[in-house]
């Protein structure tokens, strides 16, 4: 008969951090997407509200500061994907409009610079479909179909 893992058991292997789900009942039950970075998470409720938590050394939470938040809070705008990289964030409004913010020391924003930035800035003025955060590069679908990539190229 084989085994049923719990949720604290991979394979046989336990972890002092292994837990249950735990549920964010304060904000509710609405949650359409979400995103999980090296140490920070990005979720969108059905209504395109944007919420944050974790480390936020980089400003990749996007709230205007650098204080980390064990608690998610709300980014502004209204979003319809975002996607967690490491230390950085990228989103896409409910316009379509391209954003990102965070850590940008190999730009991974796609901001021609390599300024921290903690709040989303607008990327270009293009209308994209989708957006993905790697480690530290990214890559995003215009409207018009073209792949466009950005940030370390090692």
């Amino acid at each position: 008969m084989a085994s049923v893992l719990r949720p604290t058991q991979v394979a046989g292997y336990t972890s002092a951090y292994a837990q249950a789900p735990k549920g964010i009942l304060s904000l509710g039950t609405s949650w359409v997407k979400i995103s999980i970075g090296n140490s920070h998470a990005l979720a969108i409720k059905s209504d395109g509200t944007l919420y944050a938590w974790g480390l936020n050394t980089s400003g990749q939470l996007g709230d205007g500061t650098v204080v980390n938040k064990s608690s998610p809070v709300q980014v502004s705008g209204l979003w319809s994907n975002v996607s967690a990289g490491y230390n950085y964030s990228l989103g896409l409004t409910s316009t379509s409009l391209l954003y990102a913010w965070g850590d940008n020391s190999l730009s991974q924003l796609g901001t021609n610079d390599q300024v921290l930035r903690s709040s989303p800035t607008q990327i270009g003025t293009s209308s994209w479909n989708a957006v993905n955060a790697g480690p530290s590069h990214a890559a995003a679908i215009r409207s018009d179909k073209t792949l466009w990539v950005w940030g370390r190229n090692n």
